[in-house]
Order: C-alpha cells, then structure tokens, then sequence
C-alpha cells in the first residue's frame, strides 16, 4: 500500500510538472481565465467519461455537497491565481513556489487528522 502511494505521487508529480508548462504556455497566450475555463471544463468532460468507464458511483449527501462547494471554490481560487501567477511571472519561480502546497495539506493532516508524518 506504502509503495503504490510513492509510485501515484510520482505519476501525480509528473503530470502536475508536465501540465504546469502546457498551462504557462496556454496563459501568456490567451490569459488566465480562459485557460481556466477550457482546462476545467475538458478536465470534467474527462472525469465524467473515465466515471462511466470503471463504474463511478457518485455520493450526493448533504455534508458531502457542502464540504466539496468549499474545496472546489478553493480548488478553482487557487488555480486561477496559480494560471495568472504564470501569465504575468516565470514558470521557473511560479511552479517551485507554488509546489508548497504539500505543505500546508500536511500541517492540517497532523493536526485536524492526527496524522503522522
């Protein structure tokens, strides 16, 4: 189980690496609202369709619907601030700081999930 989350990190780290340069590239060309837009809405097209693939089952509970409203407005706030930090900055400062995210998931896993590190 240990070692299947290293290598799905590893997949995450190269697709978020691989996609952080597409997205910089996309943003200095047609902003970042609209790279916004288009990345959200293919990448929802696609988690549909893969759904529908391998049998998803969606949950639709009131505390779900709440606590996904409030990580998908984070989600899409930290995105679009992400994409302009690309349009207007360089992807070799952007991306690494940006990257620092793990940290702040770790912190409130240790503390709101009892987690160890």
């Amino acid at each position: 189980m240990f070692l299947q989350g290293v290598i799905y990190g590893i997949l995450g780290m190269f697709g978020w690496g691989t996609s952080d340069f597409f997205g910089a590239v996309a943003s200095k060309r047609i902003g970042s609202t609209k790279t916004q837009f288009w990345s959200l809405a293919i990448g929802i097209g696609l988690f549909y369709i893969l759904g529908i693939i391998i049998g998803l089952h969606f949950n639709f509970s009131q505390p779900f619907l709440f606590i996904m409203s409030i990580a998908s407005l984070l989600q899409v706030a930290g995105s679009y601030f992400f994409l302009r930090a690309f349009q207007i900055g360089k992807i070799s400062l952007v991306s690494p700081i940006a990257s620092s995210f793990g940290m702040w998931t770790s912190i409130f896993a240790l503390i709101f999930l009892h987690e160890h590190i």
